[in-house]
């Protein structure tokens, strides 16, 4: 297993933590990081990700699960403001020959955690190159 795996894990744990879903979290670990780091283990041998790695690791994810959740309190109020203040900002209507016909079928809720980890993925590689050097830096 790669060790973007485990980190994606523990990020999607973390996220759970910091939305005040720790129950959620709690049954996550033994189900999704255990196993990681127990494959990776076998696969690399107890030396390649020994535990202060793993908690290294863990403390890294908590802190970027933060600085996104404190990014987007201070984000969407701006977003809002701005979709309010700027007309005919928005998806373009369809005329009403080509409107979707709706199903009787009820659209499955859609799974939060990994959606969000993936935008946190997409958020943190878009990061300019000096701040990730310098982020790493601080991190490790």
């Amino acid at each position: 297993m790669a060790l973007r795996e485990i980190t994606r894990a523990m990020r999607q744990i973390c996220l759970l933590q910091e939305t005040g879903r720790n129950d959620e979290a709690a049954r996550l670990e033994p189900m999704l990081l255990d196993p990681l780091i127990k494959s990776f283990r076998d696969t690399h041998g107890v030396g390649a990700l020994p535990d202060d790695r793993v908690e290294s690791l863990l403390v890294c994810e908590r802190e970027r699960v933060g600085d996104a959740a404190a990014l987007g309190e201070l984000l969407i109020p701006l977003l809002m403001e701005h979709l309010r203040a700027t007309p005919g900002v928005g998806p373009p209507e369809r005329p009403a020959a080509t409107q979707p016909v709706r199903s009787r079928i009820p659209p499955r809720p859609p799974t939060a955690s990994p959606e969000i980890a993936d935008l946190l993925d997409g958020m943190l590689a878009q990061e300019l190159p000096q701040s990730s050097a310098k982020a790493r830096h601080h991190r490790f």
